[in-house]
This record gives C-alpha cells, sequence and structure tokens, in this order.
C-alpha cells in the first residue's frame, strides 16, 4: 500500500530530523483498549455476524480486498441521527460505528466504498511513514503557540488522508460512481442519487472557477467526487491534478513546510542575483543579507527564474517585492545599481507591479513621481 505524495513528502521532511523522528517511532507502551471499547458499549448498539450476516460479509469482502487482517466488530451508533460512520484503530481489533440511517440508505456497492474509507483509516494507521508522520504533527500543533506551518501542515495532512481513503473506497468497489454515489448520499440524506449527474456538478464548477478548498479535515463534498472521478479516469496524474486544489497558491502567512523552504529558496535566489556582484558587498548589505539567511554570505548566483506558480499569491509577491526595496534602500552608495537589478528581478519574477506599488507606497509617490525618479533605472 503506498500513501500519497504528500504523506511521502512530510515522512521525508521529518525522517530528516532524526532525533525528532526516532523519539516518536520509539514504542510509547502498550494502548489499553478497554476506554474505547466501554465508551461504544455504553454509545452504540453492538452489531454481530449471526443478526447482520450480509453487512459482516460486506466488511470482510472490502478488508481483503485492502488486505487488513485485524478483527472487525461493527455497531449502531444511538441518540445520533447524522449520517455518518467512524473507525476506532486499535492494534489488533477495528471497530466501525455507523450513525442515521446509514445502514439503511446506502445500497451493498455504497456500503463496500463507506467500509473501504473507513478501512482506509486503518491501513494508515499501520503504515509506518504516515503514523509517526501523524504523531509528530499532532504533538507540534498542539503545543502552546504553534507556529502556523505546522497548523498549515497538519490541515493539508488530514486533506490528502480524506482524499487517501476515497481512493480506497474506489479500490474496493472499482467503480467510482458507487464511491460518489455513497458520499453524496451520506452528506444528503437522499435515497435516490446519480452519481453520474453529481460528477458532472462537480466538473461544471471546475469549468467555470479556479477551485481551492477552503476546510480543514475533509475537502468539499464536490472536489471529492472531482477527485474520485479523475483516479477513475487518469490515475496515473490524478494527485497532481489535485494538488493545486488542495494546496492552492501558497498564504504568506499559512505556508506549510514546503511552501516556507521553496519561499526561502527562491528569496535567497533572487538576493544572490541582486548581489552577484561583489562591489556590492558593503557592510550594510551584507548585514542586512544575515538578517535573512544568519551566518551565510552570498553566493553564486543561479540564473533568475519566474516566480513558481505555488507562489504566486498577492502576499507572497509583494512580500517579494518588500525584499527587493529592503536592499535598494539598505546603503545609501549602492542604492542606484541595487535598483537597476532589483527591476531586472522584478520583470523576471513577473513581480513589477508590485514592487512599483511598494516603492510609490513607502516613498510617498504620486504615479508621476515615480516614473520622473526611475525613469532612467527602469530604462537600464
Amino acid at each position: 500500500m503506498q500513501i500519497l505524495s504528500y504523506h511521502e513528502r512530510v515522512a521525508a521532511f521529518f525522517k530528516a530530523k532524526t532525533r525528532l523522528w526516532q523519539y516518536f517511532a520509539s514504542p510509547a507502551g502498550s494502548t489499553d483498549p478497554s476506554p474505547v471499547q466501554q465508551e461504544l458499549l455504553k454509545t452504540t448498539y453492538r452489531l454481530s455476524p449471526e443478526s447482520d450476516p450480509a453487512l459482516y460479509a460486506a466488511a470482510h469482502e472490502a478488508a481483503a480486498a485492502l488486505g487488513i487482517g485485524q478483527q472487525i466488530t461493527l455497531y449502531q451508533q444511538m441518540d445520533n441521527d447524522a449520517l455518518n460512520a467512524a473507525v476506532y484503530t486499535l492494534p489488533d481489533a477495528v471497530h466501525i460505528v455507523f450513525s442515521g440511517q446509514a445502514l439503511k440508505l446506502l445500497s451493498r456497492e455504497e456500503l463496500l466504498a463507506v467500509l473501504g474509507h473507513e478501512l482506509g483509516h486503518v491501513l494508515l494507521f499501520n503504515q509506518e511513514d504516515y503514523n509517526i508522520s501523524n504523531k509528530i504533527l499532532n504533538a507540534l500543533s498542539c503545543q502552546p503557540g504553534a507556529g502556523n506551518t505546522y497548523l498549515e501542515t497538519a490541515r493539508l495532512f488530514d486533506l490528502y488522508t480524506e482524499l487517501f481513503c476515497d481512493s480506497m473506497a474506489l479500490k474496493v468497489t472499482g467503480d467510482s460512481h458507487a464511491a460518489v454515489a455513497a458520499l453524496v448520499k451520506m452528506a444528503s440524506g437522499l435515497e435516490q442519487v446519480s452519481a453520474a449527474g453529481y460528477i458532472r456538478q462537480a466538473r461544471e464548477i471546475f469549468g467555470q472557477d479556479t477551485v481551492v478548498t477552503g476546510q480543514q479535515t475533509h475537502p468539499e463534498m464536490f472536489i471529492r467526487a472531482y477527485a474520485l472521478d479523475l483516479q477513475a479516469t487518469d490515475a496515473a496524474s490524478w494527485q497532481e491534478q489535485i494538488r493545486p486544489v488542495i494546496e492552492g497558491p501558497a498564504d504568506l502567512h499559512l505556508l506549510d513546510v514546503f511552501a516556507q523552504e521553496a519561499l526561502a529558496a527562491y528569496t535567497r535566489t533572487c538576493l544572490d542575483q541582486l548581489l552577484r556582484d561583489e562591489a556590492l558587498h558593503t557592510p550594510s548589505l551584507l548585514q542586512l543579507f544575515n538578517e535573512y539567511f544568519p551566518g551565510e554570505k552570498p553566493g553564486h548566483a543561479g540564473a533568475a527564474e519566474a516566480l513558481p506558480p505555488a507562489l504566486s499569491s498577492p502576499a507572497c509577491k509583494d512580500y517579494l517585492a518588500y525584499v527587493l526595496a529592503d536592499f535598494a534602500f539598505a546603503d545609501k552608495e549602492t542604492e542606484e545599481p541595487v535598483l537597476e537589478a532589483a527591476f531586472v528581478l522584478a520583470g523576471t519574477a513577473g513581480i513589477s507591479n508590485n514592487l512599483a506599488a511598494v516603492l510609490k507606497k513607502e516613498l510617498k509617490l504620486s504615479d508621476k513621481q515615480y516614473k520622473e525618479r526611475f525613469k532612467k533605472i527602469r530604462m537600464v
């Protein structure tokens, strides 16, 4: 079983932090199952293979399709009318709880899809890289004053988790329409739905607008339906196609660990370009450089490139424009050559308008004053 690309990247990121990874990989002692089992006994009706043989047959079929060997027990939640299914995973046992009228609404194929989704969580629980990464993110996110970087990484990790579990629904059924119909029924409560119709509805949304999820743990239903359709029609590239929908353009204040690294690397490339002439390595500029990259010096300037789409949000563009302006006015003696380089870099990065706006704002220039002041430099 292969976890999704984002989960693999998170695992690789934390594995590079050897001591942190080893700490969370260390056995934490045995898990006492009794509190979970006791709570289930108090709040559910336990279904048995004798009373519900067809239901257990479906559960065992889904488990076999995913290679899960743990014992499965099924329950119906009491005093909860909301349509849902949830899974509680212990090392040797799996407990799946249905609530509301889910078991009455779902056809057998749709039931297999829901079981496949819930058992997808079990697969992830059994997968070491995913499980350790999840523990680390949960721990870091719960720390007082947890940085937005880890909170955003955890959010994306959870969103991709749901897409992975949806893909297990597809694997169990082999039918994206059954998986989509199950999602729609569980969300709407309707007895009859058209999966094909809802997929067309989702495609229509994507055809009219740029879509980025705004959710914390579960993508919007139409995004999940669209992702299932992509998997069924283009299994090789569906993750790359859905990536901008889940991750979107990087929000400067909500960068995950990868966007943060990418923005830092792009900033470093820009500054190396900006200061590629050693004559510009004045004490003032080197001091400012060290505020961005402590203990380092401008290095070999690689080729300037356009700002990557993932970093093309207005806030990221404004940030880079402020960085260029910061260096341009850090040393009066180097102002003109650094400004020349800044205008060139801004053009390459696609942030010329942002740089112009920053200069006008910070120098309190009208459009006419701006054009007059920087006319010669911008023509170089």
